[in-house]
């Protein structure tokens, strides 16, 4: 067994991926989860915690377990992540994503660990006039759940130096399934939430139709979560080989852009269920495109995307244990 790793949120949806690629890769994985989304059975017999990083407590739970023993990194995953929960309790998120996210590096800082990879979001951007997104373009958030984010970026930057490098990972749309056990159980994002309306034989609802882009609505970058679990262990790799560098902030998506729609006619014909989609208003917070300029993370890490959208919808639809259509 290699070096050994902390997965914080590792009993999550990205998480229990990022878990299964560290462990195929020769790490050793701990996994610290509070089980409020996650699920330990995603985990299989990896070693696992159970604890509340938000809590009054979390840091110094966190610092025993990073003293205990010598570990080479910390993944923090940990968070909540809807963007329109975030509008409906603010509070919520300030809490679990930004004091959690002070508890973990308080106990870096403690523990003398020296790379922490955090997981970030695109919804930290600003809207913008291309549809590219670098990774020095403004960062100015339209909802709390991206607010909070950014906050940790700023936590963890702040914190690197004097031996802790660090990564912010900004997540485009996360979506499919590595394995059965691993999808996510509660429909968050666009692809399991179509795929749930047409599970029911119920119309996809699409919220706006009226954005500036080719079809009216909104535009995503969508990467498989395979692809994002190597994405991660890429950069811890490389942040373990370079020299005390401070923090570096890393697009982690394909580089193209779907549309809703897009997604929705895809779905139809991996299913089979041809149910036309209702349309409803645009929701709060909701960037009317948002592709990402994968430049750094193909020319520094190696890293490239290997899955495309219609592997997204076929693995999650297979993963519910349907037969897909044939192309």
């Amino acid at each position: 067994m290699g070096d050994a790793v902390i997965v914080v949120g590792g009993a999550g949806y990205v998480g229990s991926h990022v878990v299964h690629e560290l462990r195929a890769s020769g790490y050793e994985a701990v996994v610290v989860d509070d089980l409020s989304t996650g699920s330990a059975e995603r985990i299989g017999d990896t070693e696992f915690i159970e604890m509340d990083i938000a809590s009054a407590s979390g840091a110094d739970h966190l610092i025993h377990l990073m003293t205990r023993r010598q570990f080479a990194g910390v993944l923090h995953l940990a968070a909540r992540k809807s963007v329109a929960e975030s509008v409906r309790d603010p509070e919520l998120y300030q809490r679990v994503n930004v004091a959690g996210t002070h508890n973990v590096v308080r106990a870096l800082a403690e523990s003398g660990i020296p790379v922490c990879i955090f997981s970030s979001t695109a919804a930290v951007y600003a809207p913008a006039q291309t549809p590219a997104y670098a990774e020095n373009s403004p960062a100015v958030p339209l909802s709390p759940y991206g607010a909070t984010k950014l906050g940790g970026e700023r936590i963890l930057a702040a914190a690197c130096g004097n031996g802790l490098r660090g990564a912010s990972l900004r997540y485009f749309n996360v979506a499919g399934c590595g394995e059965p056990g691993l999808r996510e159980g509660a429909a968050r994002n666009l692809i399991p939430s179509v795929l749930d309306a047409l599970e029911r034989d119920e119309r996809p609802v699409v919220f706006g139709a009226d954005y500036g882009t080719p079809d009216g609505t909104c535009v995503r970058d969508y990467v498989h979560v395979s692809d994002v679990a190597l994405a991660h262990v890429k950069a811890l790799g490389w942040l373990a080989d370079k020299p005390p560098r401070g923090h570096t902030v890393m697009n982690l998506g394909t580089g193209r852009g779907h549309s809703v729609l897009e997604v929705i006619h895809a779905a139809q014909e991996i299913t089979g269920k041809h149910l036309e989609p209702v349309f409803d208003v645009r929701r709060h917070g909701d960037l009317p495109e948002a592709v990402a300029d994968v430049t750094f993370m193909r020319r520094e890490l190696g890293w490239a995307p290997a899955l495309g959208l219609r592997d997204m919808i076929r693995s999650e639809w297979e993963a519910r244990g349907h037969t897909a259509l044939a192309e």
